[in-house]
């Protein structure tokens, strides 16, 4: 089963390209399943970590920036950071994707109102 920072390398791999700048905080959302990233509910790592905190999410991300699995990077006139993955990064994406990823399957909720006749 792929690991949580092989997750993180694969859905960045994978927003990437689609043609969208991965940035730690939409990386999360997409592991997380959140509404926001709706657009990507396509891939198959979209709400594999639902039970993750971005902010964990996003210390996984500093933690492959700080072993060279990714780099940040601001765009010139950009407030934002992106990821960019490295070769290594890279490798262990594809590596991850290799195998299959199992969603957390989500849970029907009730309506909060009943109608009544």
């Amino acid at each position: 089963m792929p690991s949580k920072e092989g997750k993180c390398l694969a859905t960045i791999y994978l927003i990437a390209e689609e043609g969208f700048d991965p940035s730690p905080d939409g990386v999360a959302l997409v592991l997380r399943g959140e509404e926001r990233a709706e657009r990507f509910r396509h891939l198959p790592v979209y709400g594999s970590l639902a039970s993750s905190s971005v902010r964990k999410l996003k210390t996984t991300m500093t933690a492959l920036a700080k072993n060279g699995y990714v780099s940040f990077y601001a765009p010139p006139g950009s407030l934002g950071r992106y990821l960019l993955l490295t070769p290594l990064g890279e490798k262990e994406a594809k590596e991850t994707l290799s195998h299959p990823i199992r969603r957390k399957p989500s849970r029907p909720t009730a309506p909060l109102f009943n109608e009544r006749n």
